[in-house]
């Protein structure tokens, strides 16, 4: 008879086991009959740029129930899990695989899960940009790149005086005109200077990029002369020059463009820039290096196949260039929580410039902007009656803001049991103040309490996130006798 009990004892042992080492996810269907559906509304960047910030928004479709936050990847993101409807992921050198936002049912626990999957937003590669180029006197050689992005800051910066950025340089592609003299010397050929791309991006980070111009004499071909010999001189009209184009208000340490409207034939353009300087070519940038407001008096001389010549003079203003390098900081050194306002501060302050903020497009004449939102903020600023401009970028994040509710009774007898509900994240401190007729406190999630006299209750909920961010919720309870 025991040797018959065996079997069946050991097949009920093997029963039990196949029970308790269930699949968890078996299990869990098991317990949660009903699956919430998945939170409305989940958006968030699908792009993000290293050492960044990204702001992710979702809200529960039902009062019953509160979001949570994970990462798929928690490596290097901070916070690794978080509660709200609105939450911040800061994450360290590469981008995180993903981050899932479940919606969780307040009394049973059971979720539903949605993802977003940010992705690099950009590499910080030369593009067609080449590190050594051939050039002659006098030629345009124009410098793009291809993987240009919204969140980078271009500067284009020339070493000397061997070349010069026409337009902009704050764009992402410039043209750059080879305009080498030996500042007043003779020319000496090959000659090499530098053309100097910074990249300012995601917090202020900063990566430079060089591009060496080895500049040789320019080719002059047999046939002006040719020209020169067998034409009289007389035939044709001596050079006139009929204006000037250049900026009466010249900005320091800044390229200013010079350009003639002038007639003749095969013209040569020689600028005397009146500070022991002078350059060839139609147009021509220069940039004028002082600390004090000069006038400046440039003088063009036009040359033709003959050898005869035209001058004419205008006079530019150069300015002091008291915008410098600004930079832009933040006021708040708390690192404010969602729902509250960071200050964007310029330094130094201009009084007589205009401001222009983006991504926000906004435009002010002073130095300070509120912000309530993570991201990348870029400031311009630039003179208001001159042409001095600068400009700088700043990230700001906010800490993750808990979600407060109470969901319970607002009706009770004087002995019965009062059951609030406040779960809004199993990692968010709580605690309940309760006034009226009688006082209570609790620090747990959820709570029940008997009142023993009757009346209004009033009582608040404060939620702690482990950002050390607060939110309230208030909710009234009558009891009667």
């Amino acid at each position: 008879m025991e040797t018959r009990g065996i079997p069946f004892f050991l097949a009920l042992w093997v029963l039990s086991v196949s029970v308790l080492c269930a699949q968890p996810t078996t299990r869990a269907q098991n317990k949660c009959k009903s699956i919430p559906p998945p939170p409305q509304h989940v958006a968030g960047p699908t792009e993000v740029c290293y050492g960044n910030s990204i702001l992710l928004k979702a809200a529960p479709t039902d009062k019953h129930y509160y979001l949570q936050w994970e990462p798929l990847d928690t490596s290097n993101t901070y916070p690794v899990l978080a509660e709200g409807n609105s939450v911040t992921f800061s994450f360290g050198h590469k981008a995180i695989n993903g981050i899932a936002v479940q919606q969780v049912d307040k009394v049973t626990g059971c979720r539903s899960e949605a993802y977003i999957h940010p992705v690099e937003a950009f590499t910080l590669k030369n593009g067609d940009i080449p590190g050594i180029m051939t050039v002659h006197e006098g030629d345009l050689v124009r410098l793009e790149l291809p993987d240009q992005s919204k969140q980078v800051v271009y500067e284009w910066n020339t070493s000397d005086g061997g070349a010069s950025i026409m337009g902009d340089n704050f764009a992402p592609s410039v043209n750059v005109l080879v305009n080498y003299l030996d500042f007043g010397k003779e020319t000496r050929y090959p000659y090499q200077t530098y053309v100097t791309l910074k990249r300012k991006f995601c917090g202020g980070g900063e990566v430079r990029h060089n591009v060496l111009l080895s500049i040789e004499k320019a080719e002059i071909t047999d046939t002006l002369s040719a020209v020169k010999q067998m034409i009289p001189s007389d035939v044709q009209p001596a050079p006139v020059i009929d204006s000037i184009v250049a900026s009466s208000d010249v900005c320091g340490d800044r390229p200013a463009m010079f350009q003639a409207i002038a007639k003749g034939d095969h013209l040569r353009y020689r600028w005397d820039f009146d500070d022991g300087t002078f350059n060839y070519g139609n147009p021509v940038f220069h940039t004028y290096h002082t600390i004090l407001a000069s006038q400046r008096i440039v003088t063009l001389t036009v040359t033709d196949t003959f050898g005869r010549t035209a001058t004419r003079q205008t006079c530019s203003v150069v300015k002091e260039n008291r915008l410098g390098n600004g930079q832009l900081t933040k006021v708040l050194r708390n690192w404010p929580c969602c729902g509250e306002k960071e200050i964007l501060y310029f330094s130094p302050a201009q009084n007589m410039a205009d401001y222009h903020w983006l991504p926000l497009d906004t435009v002010t004449r002073g130095n300070k902007l509120s912000v309530a939102q993570t991201g990348d903020y870029i400031v311009y600023v630039s003179e208001r009656y001159g042409s001095c401009r600068t400009g700088s970028i700043l990230n700001v994040s906010f800490r993750n803001a808990p979600l407060a509710e109470i969901v319970g009774d607002t009706l009770c007898k004087v002995g019965g049991k009062v059951r609030l509900l406040g779960n809004t994240g199993t990692l968010n401190t709580y605690f309940w103040h309760i006034t009226g007729p009688e006082e209570y406190t609790f620090d747990t999630p959820n709570i029940v309490f008997k009142p023993r006299k009757a009346g209004v209750y009033r009582v608040v909920l404060t939620v702690t996130s482990p950002d050390s961010c607060t939110a309230e919720a208030e909710r009234r309870v009558t009891c009667e006798k």
